[in-house]
């Protein structure tokens, strides 16, 4: 718990000095920067709820952050992409990630890095829920 207070912390704060909410971060985070998805694929990524991923892209796209595109067969669907401004804020938000990273690995050595890394796999893989679902990052590792 406090492990995840902390990362918490650092998300907010990076996300507070971006104009972005710690969610609508985690939603940037969660994109490649060449891909396009739909709202549900993008919902089930985050483990949110449709309602909850719709403001989280209504948010995104008037901060010029993610581009929405209607289908035209079904207007129903539509296509997300992240503009360039949203690769931009990716691409800096990832590199916040691996300073973390960075910083955590400089006070620990290989193996007891190695050792955290199985134990929080082992820990997700333990939480998963009676469907197999699990909680996964954007490329699906846990």
């Amino acid at each position: 718990m406090l492990l995840n207070e902390q990362c918490c912390h650092l998300n907010e704060q990076d996300a507070a000095e971006n104009n972005l909410t710690s969610k609508e971060m985690q939603v940037l985070l969660s994109l490649n920067p060449e891909e396009t998805v739909s709202s549900v694929d993008l919902a089930q990524r985050n483990l949110l709820s449709p309602s909850r991923m719709s403001r989280i892209i209504d948010g995104l796209v008037s901060k010029e952050y993610l581009n929405r595109e209607t289908d035209e067969h079904d207007r129903r669907y539509s296509r997300l992409s992240l503009t360039p401004g949203g690769i931009k804020k990716n691409k800096h938000t990832m590199e916040f990630k691996k300073r973390c990273e960075s910083k955590i690995k400089s006070k620990l050595s290989e193996n007891e890095f190695a050792i955290i890394q199985k134990a929080l796999r082992l820990l997700l893989f333990s939480m998963e829920d009676e469907h197999g679902i699990s909680f996964t990052d954007s490329t699906g590792h846990h």
